[in-house]
């Protein structure tokens, strides 16, 4: 019985006492030898015969994805690495561009000059 916020404990003569654990009459909560499941915690079952619900199954992730994840030493060095080619100079200081992954097809350059392209049939 609840009276507030707290339950009491009600003991009517000539009921036998309700256990609070397994719900079944006959003994009380400090006394109940109901096994419970160590692995989803309820009385009455053990954890061989512990049924998995849906939510208690999708809320557990392994643990394998959350490494996945993580960056290594490596991948963090290269995601660190500019996009942009870089300029290098030679030793009498004149720059010098890397070369580039075109997002051209092969055959097709760029002019630098007039910014129009030519291809194979031009």
């Amino acid at each position: 019985m609840r009276i507030g916020s707290s339950t009491a404990l009600v003991v009517v003569p000539g009921r036998p006492p309700l256990c609070l654990r397994c719900r079944s009459t006959g003994h009380m909560r400090r006394d109940c030898k109901v096994p419970r499941s160590s692995q989803c915690h309820y009385f009455g079952h053990e954890q061989d015969e512990c049924n998995r619900s849906y939510a208690r199954a999708a809320g557990r992730r392994p643990e394998t994805q959350q490494s996945e994840l993580l960056m290594d030493e490596e991948e963090s060095e290269q995601a660190s690495l500019p996009a942009t080619p870089q300029k290098q100079t030679t030793s009498d200081d004149t720059p010098v561009l890397k070369k580039s992954t075109s997002f051209f097809s092969p055959g097709h350059e760029r002019r630098a000059d007039d910014g129009k392209s030519s291809g194979p049939n031009d």
